[in-house]
């Protein structure tokens, strides 16, 4: 291929799109009772299927504290796109107001672990009047947990190997350093 005023040929390399995920919810405040729709986007845009792990975790950032919600290897098929609403009933999770976020990785399944795609969403509990007189983030996690299992994804196979921790926290820095860039801001909190 030749530029018109160029006298050298010009290479252009064409990648293939990459696989990505999202994930949102139906509301931003939630309470004891409440159904919280979680909705997890797939998107393969690929003309062959793609296995890859998804790391799907709970951040409860004022107790500095992430739990693993799932992690399994699933295979999108090519050209793929839909997604998977997941509800789930929210409990007493204590007397005190917290901020939270889903976030979900579609990550190498094997080491390395290069992340494919990455999403987040927030979210507010918000105690009824009748709540229990601390928050305990595990018990919440594990409570989470529970009422997640079972959730139909895509291609979903067995549980897949773990992906270390460290690798999480690299994640989370890289997705805050990007949102830092994108919103202008001067620092980045951790």
């Amino acid at each position: 291929m030749y530029d018109s005023k160029a006298t050298e040929p010009v290479t252009v390399t064409v990648r293939e799109a990459k696989p990505t995920v999202s994930i949102a919810t139906d509301g931003t405040r939630y309470s004891p009772g409440d159904t919280m729709i979680t909705t997890i986007g797939f998107k393969n845009p690929a003309t062959s299927s793609v296995d890859t792990l998804l790391a799907w975790y709970l951040h409860i950032p004022a107790y500095n504290y992430w739990w693993q919600v799932y992690l399994g290897t699933i295979t999108l098929p090519a050209n793929y796109d839909d997604s998977f609403e997941i509800p789930m009933e929210v409990g007493d999770w204590g007397k005190e107001s917290f901020e939270a976020e889903w976030h979900v990785w579609l990550v190498e399944p094997k080491p390395p672990y290069e992340v494919i795609g990455h999403d987040s969403v927030g979210w507010s509990y918000v105690p009824g009047e009748m709540a229990q007189n601390r928050t305990i983030p595990a018990e919440i996690a594990e409570e989470i947990t529970k009422k997640i299992e079972g959730a139909e994804l895509p291609g979903k196979k067995a549980q897949g190997e773990i992906v270390p921790e460290e690798t999480i926290k690299e994640l989370t820095k890289e997705k805050k350093k990007q949102q830092k860039k994108k919103n202008g801001r001067s620092r980045v909190v951790n």
